[in-house]
């Protein structure tokens, strides 16, 4: 997990820093423009002036609009701000759980002096709890949290272009665009075809318990029509409770595999990778004869 690790914290230090760039610039748009305040009340004074110099009542000089107690927002800076920051936030967390899992990991090498039986005692003491308190699992949700942070950043980034200008926005919406549907069509992919080497552990998981509850809604839906028209036992019966299936991905590789004749070519593929080994010379032989 250590080069994981280097390189989450490698990519979140150089993504927050040009998140704070944006951030930044598009910051002084939450607070009072002091500048067009000042213009409007410099108008306003002139037209005082030339009122009293023509003798033009002052009542008929409209009022201007400024309100520093209340001064509004646009929703857009409101929306483009609120992404970027939230972006920010979750690169920052990321970065902080992986200082924090990195020294969970340098706990779990150090091993003080002793025998070769304490050490091994220890090692695998330490290796239990490390599954045991799904660290592996925490490692394999930082990517996850980061790909949430670019997200939101590059939907921040489209509007923030909208703003300033129209042919500027659509080209980062289509890049944003184009980046969504190969990030979910790789999420997607491997739910249908297995051997898709495009796999996130955990999103598989994630997904294949949300495809569970999806098929179970459908099946409630069935179900309740089935009733209504008087055959509900006769539905149960031959449809049968959706169960799930096997959700690790390790598990449903290895279900994949025992379908059909697929383990017997995987075998014959590993043998003829042991046969390419020519620092091997000893499993040629071994090849040979199976």
């Amino acid at each position: 997990f250590k080069e994981t690790i280097d390189s989450l914290l490698v990519f979140a230090a150089l993504f927050s820093g040009v998140i704070t760039s944006f951030i930044i610039t598009t910051i002084s748009s939450l607070q009072p423009d002091y500048s067009q305040i000042a213009a409007i009340l410099l108008v306003e004074q002139v037209q005082l002036l030339r009122a009293a110099g023509n003798s033009t009542a002052i009542n008929a000089i409209p009022k201007s609009s400024v309100d520093l107690g209340n001064a509004s927002v646009d929703t857009h800076d409101l929306w483009i701000n609120g992404l970027f920051l939230a972006s920010l936030s979750l690169a920052l967390v990321t970065a902080l759980l992986s200082v924090l899992v990195k020294q969970w990991l340098q706990a779990y090498s150090s091993i003080s002096a002793g025998n070769a039986k304490q050490r091994a005692m220890i090692r695998q003491f330490r290796y239990d709890g490390l599954v045991k308190w799904k660290v592996p699992e925490i490692v394999g949700a930082l990517p996850l949290i980061l790909h949430m942070s670019l997200a939101l950043f590059l939907i921040g980034l489209s509007l923030y272009f909208s703003v300033l200008h129209s042919s500027l926005s659509w080209i980062v919406v289509t890049v944003t665009s184009l980046a969504f549907t190969c990030y979910f069509g790789s999420v997607l992919i491997p739910q249908l075809w297995i051997e898709c080497p495009y796999k996130i552990p955990l999103l598989f998981i994630l997904i294949k318990h949300g495809v569970h509850v999806f098929e179970l809604l459908i099946w409630l839906f069935r179900c309740g029509v089935a009733k209504s028209l008087g055959d509900g036992e006769h539905f149960k019966k031959e449809q049968g409770y959706p169960s799930l299936s096997k959700a690790s991905l390790k598990d449903a590789e290895l279900e994949h595999l025992d379908a059909g004749d697929r383990m017997h070519l995987v075998s014959a593929d590993i043998l003829a990778w042991l046969v390419s080994l020519e620092s091997n010379p000893s499993a040629k032989p071994v090849c040979s004869a199976k």
